[in-house]
This record gives structure tokens, C-alpha cells and sequence, in this order.
């Protein structure tokens, strides 16, 4: 993967306060790191099928890694959620400082430097929008479309953006505020009658304008049943706030 310095360099000074920091999607690069943009982006689907793995094994879903590389070491964070479930009382025990110095030393030795892992544990599956996906997609054989979208709108906290736009002197401290929901699901749901193989369900809620202050996230999760593959997709619109970088 070729990176253009030039981009990078017009990135990081509209978005990144710190001039000694570039940026590549997830991946952050402080100048100076001679084999940063090398070693990192050479392995980037293998360490996060790595990062993956360790999650999925402890039954919790994971979020997209966020990559800080540095001169002498690599910042990586993750969100997780772990699912409840009765069958897996002992899973809090899975999460210990052996497994995470485990999980650590393999990625250091796949990317050849020092690596420095943060988790952070989310209490609700809808905080991230790659987590919601996964989180839909796998209650999908139990429930109906129509009971996802209803609790997925239920528990997600919408500001109204008219609302922030005329009093903003009343925003939050923070980074930025969910404007809108949009769930996109595709394919067909043992839970429901038999539909076309390419039916989509769709459920909004909320503003999906686009200007400069807003923000577009994307997730999704491709699952398979009885009835052929589906696929879930999160789309999250969000208004930059005062602490947005």
C-alpha cells in the first residue's frame, strides 16, 4: 500500500493539532518512524484477524483497532463488549494480564516492534457502530427485524441537530453527538416468513445531511442461516463538537 505524503501532511494539519503526527484512516504516524508506514501497513489484515480471534474466543465482540504508531512503539486500541450469557459465567476470568501479555508478545513479533494494548470495556453493544453491527447480526435468529430495529432505536441517544445548531452555547464537551441512526439489513431471517433472497429492510432515525461538522461511520456484519447469508449495516451520523480532533 502506497501512501501519499503530501495527502497525509494536508490531513494531519486540518485535523491533528500535533504537527509531529500524520494520519492513515486508522492508523496514526509520528514523523520520524523510519519503518512505521512499512512493517504496519504490510500486516494490517493479519493483526486485526489476530485481534479478532482473541475476542471471539472469549465469546465478546470487538471494534476496529485505532493504530498510534510511534518512533519506538505501537498504540493499539480496541473497544469490546462482552455478550450475556449464562453459559459463560467464567468468560471475566479469559480477560486477565497473561492472555492480554499473550495477545501482546504475538503482536510484537508479527510487527517487530514494541506494541502497548488499551481495551476499553463498552457496558452497552450500541456505544460502537462495528460492535452494534455484529451484535444485531448475531440476535438475528432469534428475533425479527422489526424487534432489532425497535431496540436498537430505543437504546441510541439522538441529539436534535436543529437544536445544537441554534444554541451552541449548549454543547456538550463532547468529541462529537449522534444525529442519526441508519440500520440497512439484507437477506432473509429464519424468524420470519420466506421473502426474495435480496429483500432489504431499512430503518432510520434522525438527520443524514451532509456539511462540513458531520460525520459518517460505517459498520456492518455478514452472517449466515438456514435461509442463505445476510448482511447487517450500521450507519451513524455524528456533529463534530468543541474537543472534535
Amino acid at each position: 500500500m502506497s501512501i501519499n505524503n503530501n495527502i497525509l501532511l494536508k490531513y494531519n494539519e486540518i485535523i491533528f493539532p500535533d504537527s509531529n503526527v500524520i494520519s492513515n484512516g486508522n492508523c496514526h504516524f509520528y514523523k520520524g518512524s523510519e519503518r512505521g508506514n512499512i512493517s504496519i501497513d504490510n500486516s494490517v489484515v493479519e493483526r486485526t484477524l489476530i485481534i479478532k480471534n482473541f475476542f471471539s474466543a472469549i465469546k465478546a465482540l470487538s471494534s476496529v483497532p485505532k493504530y498510534v504508531i510511534g518512533v519506538e512503539k505501537l498504540n493499539i486500541y480496541v473497544s469490546y463488549y462482552r455478550m450475556k450469557n449464562k453459559k459463560n459465567k467464567n468468560i471475566r476470568y479469559a480477560l486477565n494480564q497473561n492472555t492480554v501479555n499473550n495477545l501482546g508478545d504475538l503482536l510484537s513479533k508479527k510487527l517487530k516492534r514494541k506494541v502497548e494494548l488499551r481495551f476499553i470495556n463498552l457496558k452497552s453493544p450500541y456505544l460502537d457502530r462495528t460492535i452494534r453491527a455484529e451484535y444485531m447480526g448475531k440476535n438475528a435468529s432469534m428475533h425479527r427485524f422489526r424487534g432489532l430495529r425497535r431496540n436498537a432505536i430505543k437504546r441510541t441517544k439522538i441529539k436534535n441537530n436543529k437544536f445544537i445548531g441554534r444554541y451552541k452555547g449548549l454543547e456538550s464537551n463532547l468529541p462529537s453527538d449522534m444525529i442519526g441512526l441508519k440500520i440497512v439489513f439484507s437477506g432473509r431471517l429464519v424468524t420470519e416468513r420466506l421473502r426474495p433472497r435480496k429483500t432489504v429492510s431499512t430503518a432510520k432515525i434522525g438527520s443524514f445531511t451532509r456539511n462540513n461538522e458531520l460525520l459518517i461511520e460505517h459498520g456492518s456484519y455478514t452472517g449466515k442461516n438456514a435461509r442463505g447469508a445476510y448482511t447487517v449495516k450500521v450507519l451513524i451520523n455524528h456533529k463534530k463538537g468543541k474537543n472534535y480532533i
